[in-house]
């Protein structure tokens, strides 16, 4: 896309991501409700069964109101705690994902069309991670290998602290080795 002459080359992708998700968002609009008993694309039998197979599960929100208790999440060490991890890694994530393109043209010397699945590597592997990295926590609780709060503690270690050794380590590749700069690249970004 980033080579199309239509809409400018590169702009076309944030237009065509822009109007998938406002395409979206009609959908959404059009046939999302809180309930099933709300749906109007489902047969009142099909309403039935769901409301029967759920009962107790589904709440009617006249009668259950949920109060969230606002003091004591913004009070709690745990809460503010994982607001500030969060934030971090949210901050690493992103500056990764929108330096990459730039720090492979500039330092690496990457022509980004010709080379276009190294310069995809990175986002590829970390979607890969995305995908995987629950699982694995999830099997590590399972196993009682470590608990749930070891398990979280770790990931977000892992999360945090890897990256960022990866950029300190790419600061001082140069494009003669660009393809360990890649590896490097791509490490860092599947931690976070």
């Amino acid at each position: 896309m980033c080579s199309w002459s239509f809409a400018g080359g590169w702009p076309l992708i944030f237009y065509s991501t822009g109007i998938m998700g406002l395409i979206w968002g009609i959908f959404w609009i059009f046939f999302y409700t809180d309930s099933p008993r709300h749906q109007h694309c489902i047969s009142n039998r099909e309403k039935d069964y769901i409301t029967h197979a759920t009962q107790g599960q589904l709440s009617n929100h006249s009668e259950n109101e949920f109060k969230a208790p606002w003091k004591a999440i913004l009070t709690s060490k745990a809460c503010w705690a994982l607001f500030v991890t969060h934030t971090c890694n949210n901050w690493g994530t992103y500056t990764f994902l929108t330096s990459i393109p730039k720090y492979m043209a500039e330092v690496l010397k990457f022509d980004i069309k010709s080379n276009g699945l190294l310069s995809s590597l990175p986002y590829i592997i970390f979607w890969l991670n995305i995908n995987i990295s629950g699982a694995v926590a999830d099997m590590i609780i399972q196993k009682k290998i470590l608990t749930r709060t070891q398990t979280r503690k770790l990931f977000n270690v892992l999360g945090n602290l890897f990256p960022a050794l990866f950029v300190i380590g790419l600061a001082f590749m140069t494009c003669k080795i660009k393809y360990f700069a890649v590896a490097l690249l791509t490490i860092g970004v599947t931690f976070t």
